[in-house]
């Protein structure tokens, strides 16, 4: 079985400047995956991939159904929703 480095986060409305912290932490030569979920309302729109994105060295995006999973990327579960891995 091949090794898969990956953090997993869950975290409160409160959460941004740990996040912030931790995109800004992680090198560009990062080969794990992140993924986050945050508790936001269901109507709120979410900027956090974005936010992320600008904050550090690795993209961050909105993660989607059966997407495959790229190395030295972070996903973050839209508002309203679950994150299976």
């Amino acid at each position: 079985m091949a090794k898969k480095d990956i953090i997993v986060i869950g975290t409160s409305a409160e959460g941004l400047d740990p996040l912030i912290a931790l995109a800004q932490g992680l090198p560009k030569t990062f080969s794990g995956c992140v993924f986050i979920v945050q508790h936001t309302a269901p109507y709120a729109s979410s900027r956090l991939p974005e936010i992320l994105s600008q904050s550090g060295p690795l993209k961050a995006v909105h993660a989607k159904n059966d997407e495959m999973f790229r190395p030295g990327k972070i996903y973050v579960a839209p508002p309203d929703h679950h994150m299976l891995l």
